[in-house]
């Protein structure tokens, strides 16, 4: 498990994400950009978010080294499912996605992105967080509506 604390935030990402975030990064200069929705769990009471859902690129996103473009449609379904099939306790989160660089940051585009996910979210939850997997770390982003608060963790080295 990574845990990580933005403002009073305590996020927990399960293996089972943090292994896709970790076998998605783009180490080789031909590989394509990598990426898709986070899903899980919001306990408001004491300020915990369990990160347990990522999905991977499907047939029908768009992606190549430089660009990662979910299908709204294929997201939408698997947030449905998560939420229905777990007593409605799994919720959409936001959005991950790998850039090819050593060291993680958004972009202009990142950022507008997340921005535009955070007007037109259905779920009208009060954050949505944007991941950023690089070849040795991981940005996390929580974006309330304001600002983007944020938090770099290395990622082990393993290829």
């Amino acid at each position: 498990m990574i845990e990580a604390k933005i403002q009073s935030t305590h996020i927990m990402i399960t293996d089972s994400v943090a292994n896709i975030f970790m076998t998605s990064r783009q180490f080789h200069k031909d590989d394509n950009e990598r990426g898709g929705i986070v899903l899980g769990q919001i306990n408001e009471s004491n300020n915990k978010i369990l990160v347990c859902r990522a999905t991977i690129p499907s047939n029908v996103d768009s992606q190549g080294k430089s660009f990662f473009r979910r299908n709204h449609l294929a997201a939408q379904y698997v947030i449905e499912y998560e939420f229905f099939n777990s007593d409605r306790k799994n919720t959409y989160l936001g959005e991950w996605h790998t850039h090819p660089t050593k060291t993680a940051f958004p972009s202009q585009q990142d950022i507008s992105m997340i921005r535009q996910q955070f007007a037109e979210n259905n779920v009208k939850v009060k954050f949505i967080f944007l991941f950023i997997v690089a070849h040795d770390e991981l940005y996390v982003g929580m974006y309330n509506g304001n600002e983007i608060n944020s938090i770099k963790m290395p990622l082990p080295l393993v290829k």
